[in-house]
């Protein structure tokens, strides 16, 4: 499977859909036994495989039962881990720079005063 950022969302459905189903086919499972193994239909896996789109959550549970789950950790990096993260960690925050107060023109007075 090689999803590049050239392709459109339909498209890398179709590809993880593919992909799955190899996977799948790997592992000799069958629909059923994906189905049985991840609590999803079996026509929302067909479907998948076929390049159609499912749930968030059915995705998950498909993942799970093929015990690829951990691979979930490569969607969203942990920004931690990234050496910008280091870098940008040392650098003082920026914050905004006050106003100069105006400048007394003459001596004080509390307002009762004329």
């Amino acid at each position: 499977m090689e999803i590049k950022n050239a392709l459109t969302s339909r498209a890398v459905i179709r590809e993880m859909g593919t992909a799955i189903r190899e996977y799948r086919i790997s592992r000799s499972f069958t629909q059923r036994d994906l189905a049985d193994r991840s609590g999803v239909s079996m026509r929302s896996i067909s479907r998948f495989e076929q390049g159609e789109d499912i749930q968030l959550g059915n995705l998950i549970k498909i993942l799970q039962a093929l015990g690829l789950q951990d691979n979930l950790n490569l969607l969203v990096p942990d920004v931690t881990k990234a050496p910008s993260y280091f870098l940008n960690k040392h650098e003082p925050k920026r914050c905004r720079k006050n106003k100069k107060a105006a400048e007394p023109t003459g001596p004080f007075k509390w307002g009762d005063e004329q």
